[in-house]
């Protein structure tokens, strides 16, 4: 029985990664590409789940496989998704004042849905009118016109913990496997007042486990190039301290130099610490 009998009697597709595919963004645009699929590479097996939203390839643990004659899979895991341009920043600070409104006025938890519109290439944040919502927990229904309209692609789903910490409870877990390929998001500390205090969790579900994902993967933070004048000055300064900043250095492994859980005054020589800790020593 060959792969493509297999492949129609099963709902995991298994497609070998062969030259003709050239890379990963090609594969998993083919026909054969379906919403699951183990991808058979030159250094091992590979689950890629795909959807409207995009890809994410994991590697499948505890199997070794090898094969020279298919194409490799590096840096797993790997998380694609096709709503381009990323959400700008604009967006990340309307879902932080929502979440503040909220907990300043009822000090309960909420839920935010953002929605990518494939035709004009923006994004939507909605509010599910159906939340039930408590200081622990959110029960909710997303929005039907965004659920079932091909125009729009779940991009996030994001909910607030109050003055808790971020964090994904085990609820969290249970509801958000196998569901929807998008990206979640729980957001915590929102009881400060500078928005650089608070803090976030971002993940997506690879098909098999939860995968944690950078603010700067979820919304466009574009990186700042400092002035060639910045950097000569910064550079004279910190050239000038040399000197001073392996004498820190230096001091802070010992701060941190244990031995079962001693001291390292209390349990070694002086013989036996690196050279730049003995600069410490000598100038102290």
């Amino acid at each position: 029985m060959n792969i493509e009998k297999i492949n129609k009697t099963s709902l995991t597709n298994i497609i070998p990664f062969v030259s003709k595919y050239k890379n990963l963004d090609t594969l998993a645009k083919s026909k054969l590409a379906e919403f699951r699929n183990i991808i058979l590479a030159q250094n091992g097996l590979f689950l890629l789940c795909k959807s409207n939203f995009g890809y994410i390839v994991e590697q499948i643990d505890g199997i070794r496989y090898d094969n020279s004659a298919l194409l490799p899979i590096e840096n797993t895991p790997i998380v694609k998704t096709y709503c381009d341009p990323l959400p700008d920043l604009s967006v990340f600070n309307q879902i932080i004042e929502i979440f503040k409104y909220v907990h300043d006025k009822a000090r309960t938890e909420f839920l935010l849905n953002v929605y990518f519109d494939k035709i004009y290439r923006t994004y939507i944040i909605d509010i599910p009118e159906e939340q039930k919502i408590t200081s622990a927990s959110i029960d909710y229904k997303s929005t039907v016109e965004y659920e079932k309209d091909a125009r729009y692609i779940k991009y996030l789903q994001i909910h607030s913990h109050g003055a808790l910490n971020a964090f994904f409870s085990g609820t969290d877990d249970k509801d958000e496997k196998n569901k929807q390929m998008h990206i979640y998001g729980v957001v915590g500390n929102l009881d400060v007042e500078s928005i650089s205090e608070i803090n976030m969790k971002f993940r997506i579900w690879s098909g098999e486990k939860f995968v944690n994902i950078d603010f700067n993967k979820v919304f466009n933070a574009p990186k700042i190039n400092l002035p060639h004048k910045f950097i000569r000055k910064i550079d004279q300064i910190i050239e000038k301290n040399k000197s001073i900043i392996k004498i820190d250095k230096a001091i802070k492994k010992l701060d941190n130099f244990y031995i079962n859980g001693k001291s390292w005054e209390k349990t070694i020589s002086f013989d036996n610490i690196p050279e730049d800790l003995l600069l410490w020593q000598q100038i102290s």
